[in-house]
């Protein structure tokens, strides 16, 4: 009997040990190759989340009358670089005059003091948004590695946009919140502050079960000084060629995981076509919007996590995103029509941009 107990325990021990070596208990997926300076692979990746922020100088109004953000960059991109994450984070500029990008992206963010920083950083303040995840939606730190520039800031990209039905709500923020530092006792967190938020009544309850993608080392896009990463994993067999450009990815990318934003095949994501919202949302640049009641069910902390606070110049170099809401059931959002999705068959390179051959 004894003989039998200890074949027993020894046998559920093999399991256990099999267990834990397991794929799901590694600490990594995969070591660096021999030689290389390649980040090991983290086997756990940042849980999708259901909810993302932005914080953003513009309100309401002016965002439900663009139909929601977009990419604040010129259309049609002057580059392939547009469709880069890496090109994204580093903020290029490439009109001076109108200081816009060249970029597909839309930042948000998961820690709600990034968003405040950065919706606050302006003299007349700003608004933070809560905003529903969407699979168009890629987890910059799970695509850049190590090798991303502002960890910290917990950045979630939305490639193509967001549109105003999947905004939850807002709250603004006076321009003194900009000169908080998060990291003493005290400072404001989403749940002191959230007699400020105010819910979108447009929202629709057609996001509710959505979540954001994971890392996407394919949309990553590594070029200048960085051109070196290119050759490791996981990012090496993603390299751009001549018949797979950086579009080609984007476009894979959106078929696949455009459908709820109402891709439509082709960029901008949105425009003329978005749907008008069936109520009227006017609050004034500089008015302090109503107060709302308390309600635990907007609250959303789980996916804040470790976060780093924002430098204090990180918000006048680039914008994030913040803000929660209530599902209003009685309004059913239809897509736009469609188009006939781009496949790398059927893509065709504007004759006027500038095309980098490996790129």
């Amino acid at each position: 009997m004894a003989h039998t107990r200890w074949a027993s325990l020894l046998a559920i021990l093999s399991l256990l040990l099999l267990a834990w070596a397991s794929p799901s208990h590694a600490h990594f997926l995969s070591g660096p190759e021999p030689g290389s300076k390649q980040p090991p692979l983290l086997a756990r990746a940042a849980p999708a989340p259901s909810t993302v922020y932005r914080g953003d100088g513009r309100n309401p109004q002016k965002i439900k009358a663009a139909g929601g953000f977009l990419p604040h960059s010129n259309f049609p991109p002057r580059t392939l670089k547009a469709y880069s994450i890496y090109n994204h984070v580093i903020d290029t500029i490439v009109d001076v005059n109108s200081k816009k990008r060249d970029t597909v992206y839309v930042s948000t963010t998961t820690a709600w003091p990034t968003a405040a920083n950065f919706a606050s950083d302006r003299p007349l303040g700003g608004f933070v948004y809560r905003i529903h995840a969407t699979p168009n939606m890629v987890d910059v730190q799970a695509s850049l590695l190590s090798h991303n520039p502002f960890p910290g800031e917990r950045e979630w990209v939305a490639m193509g946009g967001v549109r105003w039905e999947q905004i939850e709500g807002w709250m603004f923020l006076p321009e003194n919140y900009s000169r908080v530092d998060w990291r003493k006792a005290g400072a404001p967190t989403l749940e002191t502050e959230l007699w400020r938020f105010i819910r979108n009544p447009d929202y629709s309850p057609r996001y509710n079960n959505e979540v954001a993608s994971g890392g996407q080392p394919q949309l990553v896009g590594w070029f200048g000084e960085a051109s070196a990463w290119a050759n490791l994993n996981p990012w090496k067999k993603y390299k751009p060629t001549k018949t797979k450009t950086m579009l080609h990815y984007a476009v894979e990318f959106m078929n696949k995981n455009g459908k709820s934003v109402g891709w439509r095949g082709n960029f901008p994501l949105f425009g003329n076509t978005h749907k008008k919202a069936r109520s009227v949302v006017d609050v004034p640049q500089n008015e302090e919007p109503r107060t709302w009641p308390q309600e635990s069910a907007w609250l959303d902390t789980s996916a804040e996590g470790d976060w780093e606070p924002p430098s204090s110049d990180s918000a006048t170099k680039r914008r994030r995103a913040f803000a929660p809401a209530k599902r209003d059931s009685s309004w059913n959002w239809a897509p736009p029509p469609t188009e006939s999705p781009l496949t790398p068959e059927t893509i065709d390179i504007p004759p006027d941009m500038e095309v980098d051959p490996t790129f």
